[in-house]
């Protein structure tokens, strides 16, 4: 299935191009032949051709290595391009139940550590089939010239390739136990940078770095053991192309004496013995590194063989006026969180829905937001069913807003638009009308700030107004807010009550465990879950 990933107009240049190349490669063996013939009969007229030729042909091969290279690391660009869209678009489009299966660690382990170790091994491959090519048109060469030299080889460089095969089980078990250790290591790293705050507010950093330096070191000593394990059978290997190289002279040497070759053929055959020694040695290499290969591709595999996300084939909703839940259950694994829970909200309507913490407000949110799908019961916005309506269709109309809203690190204008051409004065005005005058007022360079990782730069209050934006630059007609002021000061969690409970025609449905005296006046209805 990875064929996909590859140019095809590329693959057929290369395909077209190694024959070509292969010929050039080979083709000095009869020049160099020629020319020491030339010699050894005396210093001659022709002698000046042949080494013109030489040049040119030196010149020529020259330029179809260099076109070579081009076009096979433009193929393996290609690839590895193809190959990481595919992977991230997969993670994006996951069931959200699917999605958190699996940790943030591993998913960033495998698109950057895994594919890195899949385009190595992609490289070799490539170099394998030019370099198999080679080998052919070096041997029949090799036995045009000597058909006792030409055995010989084939059977000293089929001993060489045979190496791998007594270290496979080896091979792909360090591969395993790096690519596990890598996982492991990349979910630590993240956890770290990510807790940097908790470090410095427990006075824990130590206790941080040795349990980043733990697994560091399990991951270093893992890719070690790999590298060496590698290393060890290319040398075991290595002693079959030497005996290959010098068996060359010994079985060249006994056939000369004998009048059955030239030294001048013998000399021809040294310069492309190692078109045929060589490939040997390096598909040990590059079977090695496919062994250690082989478990990213397994885990690669497995995300891409992952069920994406249903799609709804409802796209248009002519009546929005409510959302209806009738008999709503949701549970996780054996815990029922939701137990045949019915309610209907009204478009411009103000909610709050309280309750115990694990009473399942969250859930619900997520559910109406369409990320939980793993429900019994109906869900209706207006008339049309939730399971039959497309992500486009739902996320046009309900927009939700998480206790932590996640910012890119970006400017405010992209932050707010999530990246769609919009008229700035249209974003500059629902800015003003969340309350960020303020802050906009401050910063230089405005709604073109790029906010830092996570957005440091500005408060928990500005995050959610800006997070807010987005919504009613949606035009969404449901807003779903989860504890979005509970982690606020009084006075700022006030002023964004205020202007939520002020939008026109827009439901507000809040998740909450401090209900103010405002949203206990202001609200349509109170939801004790």
């Amino acid at each position: 299935m990875y064929k996909k990933f590859f140019s095809q107009k590329l693959v057929k240049c290369y395909i077209v191009l190694i024959p070509f190349k292969a010929l050039f490669s080979v083709a000095s063996a009869f020049i160099i032949a020629s020319v020491i013939d030339s010699i050894l009969n005396g210093w001659n007229e022709k002698l000046w051709y042949q080494i013109l030729i030489f040049l040119i042909y030196i010149i020529m091969d020259y330029v179809l290595n260099v076109i070579e290279i081009r076009l096979k690391f433009r193929m393996i660009e290609r690839f590895t391009i193809e190959l990481r869209k595919n992977i991230f678009s997969k993670i994006l489009s996951l069931e959200y139940h699917d999605y958190k299966k699996k940790s943030t660690g591993m998913y960033l382990s495998t698109i950057e550590s895994d594919i890195d170790t899949i385009r190595e091994t992609v490289f070799f491959i490539i170099d394998t089939a030019s370099e198999l090519v080679t080998m052919l048109a070096a041997l029949a060469v090799i036995f045009f010239f000597s058909w006792q030299i030409g055995i010989f080889l084939l059977i000293a460089t089929g001993i060489q390739s045979y190496i791998p095969k007594l270290f496979d089980s080896k091979l792909a078990s360090v591969g395993k136990d790096y690519s596990l250790a890598k996982e492991k290591y990349m979910e630590k790293l993240k956890d770290g940078i990510s807790g940097y705050l908790t470090g410095k507010i427990f006075h824990i950093e130590k206790r941080m770095l040795m349990l980043y330096e733990d697994v560091l070191r399990v991951s270093e000593r893992k890719w070690s053991n790999r590298e060496y394990t590698e290393s060890f059978v290319s040398l075991s290997s290595y002693v079959f192309n030497k005996i290959a190289y010098v068996g060359v002279f010994c079985v060249g040497g006994f056939l000369a004496s004998r009048g059955l070759i030239t030294i001048a053929a013998i000399i021809a055959i040294t310069d492309i013995v190692a078109y045929v020694s060589a490939p040997a040695l390096y598909l040990v290499d590059d079977i090695a590194k496919f062994k250690v290969a082989s478990v990213p591709l397994e885990k690669i595999q497995d995300i891409l063989n992952l069920p994406e996300e249903r799609k709804g084939h409802e796209g248009y909703i002519e009546n929005i006026d409510d959302i209806r839940i009738e008999m709503l259950t949701f549970r996780y694994e054996t815990r029922i969180v939701l137990n045949q829970f019915s309610f209907r909200f009204y478009k411009g309507k103000k909610d709050i829905i309280m309750g115990a913490s694990g009473g399942g407000k969250a859930t619900l949110l997520r559910i109406l937001a369409g990320i939980e799908k793993q429900y019994e019961g109906e869900i209706f916005l207006g008339e049309t069913a939730f399971r039959n309506l497309n992500r486009q269709a739902l996320t046009e109309h309900i927009c939700y807003i998480e206790q932590e809203p996640f910012m890119f690190n970006d400017t405010i204008y992209n932050n707010v638009t999530l990246y769609e051409k919009i008229d700035e004065s249209v974003v500059m005005n629902i800015l003003l009308q969340v309350g960020l005058e303020k802050l906009l007022g401050e910063l230089p360079e405005g709604i073109h700030t790029i906010l830092s990782e996570n957005a440091t730069r500005i408060s928990g209050g500005e995050k959610q107004r800006i997070a807010i934006a987005r919504a009613i630059l949606r035009k969404a007609s449901y807003i779903l807010l989860d504890e979005s002021t509970s982690h606020l000061d009084t006075d700022t969690a006030l002023d964004i009550e205020k202007m939520l409970f002020g939008l026109k025609d827009i439901a507000v449905i809040l998740v909450t465990h401090n209900l103010s005296d405002f949203a206990m006046q202001e609200a349509d209805s109170i939801v004790k879950m």
